[in-house]
This record gives C-alpha cells, sequence and structure tokens, in this order.
C-alpha cells in the first residue's frame, strides 16, 4: 500500500520544493538579469538610448504574486509530506489539486501529470483507507 502512494507522493514533494525554492530566488535573481540584458541589448545597439532601456526593463516585482505562488508551492510541498505519511488525506488531496494549477513555479508543465497521478492515486479505496487508519 505504501509504495502505491510513494512515487506520487515524492514528486510532490519535489515539486513543492523547487516551486519553494524558485518562488525565494526570483527576487534575488531578477534584478541581476535584468542588468545583463540591459548590458547585452547595449552591446548588440550601442546607440541605443541607455535611460530609455533602463525605463523599458526596469524591475517592477510583484510581491503580491510571488507570497501567493510561495504559499502554493509550500501547500504542494505539505501535501506530498502528508500523501507519504498517510497523515491528513484533506492535505494530502488539496496539495495534489494545487499541483495542477500552472501559475506556481519553474516545473508548471510536470504539475499537472504530477497533480493528476496523485489525485488518481489518492481516490483509489485502499488509500483512502490508509489514511482512514492513521
Amino acid at each position: 500500500m505504501p509504495e502505491r502512494r510513494a512515487a506520487p507522493a515524492r514528486a510532490l514533494v519535489a515539486l513543492g520544493a523547487a516551486g519553494v525554492a524558485y518562488q525565494l530566488a526570483s527576487p534575488l535573481l531578477a534584478e541581476p538579469l535584468l542588468a545583463l540584458l540591459r548590458r547585452l541589448s547595449l552591446a548588440v545597439d550601442p546607440d541605443y538610448d541607455a535611460a530609455r532601456l533602463a525605463e523599458q526593463t526596469a524591475l517592477d516585482f510583484d510581491w503580491g504574486g510571488m507570497l501567493a505562488r510561495l504559499a502554493i508551492a509550500a501547500l504542494v510541498l505539505a501535501g506530498g509530506l502528508h500523501m507519504r505519511a498517510a497523515r491528513s488525506y484533506g492535505a494530502a488531496l488539496a496539495g495534489a489539486a494545487l499541483a495542477v494549477l500552472p501559475c506556481f513555479g519553474p516545473c508548471f508543465g510536470l504539475g499537472l501529470p504530477i497533480g493528476v497521478w496523485a489525485l488518481v492515486v489518492l481516490c483509489d479505496a485502499d488509500v483512502r483507507r490508509a489514511f482512514a487508519r492513521s
């Protein structure tokens, strides 16, 4: 029984952890990447107005969006941990459902199949009984 839920639980944990890491790193990496883009643009076209380029690539970081995506990634991570331990069926189900959302991290293309896989496993009657026993 634990084998049935182990692989999708690990996948949810990995997906959530990658999302958390990405969201925490994004404010630190955004400005250096934009500065590199500015330098490369000026190297390609030295006559380009540097002030205009700086204005076009100004960092207007979306802190609210980042915090929302961080919360979603943390819930996916927690859901995977709950699924692995068969502790809280609701938390595991919520984590799997949130993984399907294509908005929270660098692995959004993987979230759909991993989330659906976890949901299918969680809907299995034997897996539900395992949660009820613990």
